[in-house]
């Protein structure tokens, strides 16, 4: 959470004023149950960190406690009652998709990452509608994440002149996190692919997408893609294909569905 612009000394005496309020509070005694206290990781343990004259205060777990928390949440995503599942599912959706946040999945072992993603994979097509969306936002924010934090802030930057429809600077961007070190974001090269189409570059499109396919095989939103840009191609049994293997990952895909109808429509028609 960003802290407003303040005096770096006058917040860190406030921060140590309420720290030692809580020593002595533990110190004279505590009314709650011990299990209550003791129990759980320990979440609320103070950030204080300066970005240039302003004050971040925000709330640090260490990588035992990270790792504890999200195989708690695992274990609801796989076995909770439905409840369960759509409050974690919601959770993380929420999480993956604040910068803030997102921080603790960038930290993550690759694998419980991967539990994680096999875990929401499952519950895109969860009977409960609300799980099944949030699964599906979930799993855009962390394909949208990498091991490195700079290909990251890079690939969202890249988002925003997307979403601006700034076509070719986003695909400068998008290029530019390409050649940095390390893994891109599997999601990377489905977005290329976005913008090679809205250029009209159809072929362009289609082998963004043999990457993105190579980096996530599940990504439904690049099969989405490769039908589109078969379809501009005039290749329709190719689109219907692609179309076909999106919804049998998420039968619930609704731009695939309706893309699925126009392509049976059209095809009566002929």
């Amino acid at each position: 959470m960003s802290g407003y612009a303040v005096r770096p000394g006058v917040v860190l005496l406030v921060a140590g004023a309420f720290l030692l309020l809580v020593i002595l509070h533990i110190w004279l005694g505590d009314d709650r149950p011990a299990e209550l206290v003791e129990s759980g990781p320990q979440l609320s343990r103070l950030e204080v960190a300066e970005r240039g004259e302003q004050i971040e205060l925000g709330y640090g777990m260490t990588a035992a406690e990270l790792e504890e928390l999200m195989v708690s949440r695992l274990h609801l995503l796989e076995s909770g009652e439905v409840t369960e599942r759509r409050a974690v599912a919601i959770q993380v959706a929420l999480e993956v998709g604040d910068p803030l946040e997102a921080d603790r999945y960038l930290r993550m072992p690759a694998e419980l990452k991967a539990r994680l993603r096999e875990a929401l994979l499952r519950r895109l097509n969860d009977e409960d509608v609300v799980v099944s969306v949030k699964s599906r936002e979930a799993l855009l924010g962390i394909w949208r994440t990498s091991e490195s934090v700079a290909a990251t802030e890079g690939f969202h930057e890249g988002l925003a002149a997307w979403n601006a429809g700034r076509l070719d600077e986003a695909l400068e961007i998008f290029r530019s996190v390409e050649r940095l070190p390390g893994s891109a974001p599997p999601d990377l090269y489905r977005m290329k692919a976005e913008v090679h189409l809205a250029q009209d570059r159809p072929q362009d499109a289609l082998e963004a997408c043999r990457r993105a396919l190579e980096a996530e095989p599940r990504n439904f939103e690049a099969l989405l893609v490769v039908a589109r840009a078969y379809l501009r191609r005039g290749e329709r049994e190719r689109a219907m294909t692609a179309l076909e293997t999106a919804l049998q990952i998420y039968h619930r895909f609704p731009a695939a569905e309706q893309l699925r109808r126009q392509l049976i429509d059209e095809s009566q028609e002929d």
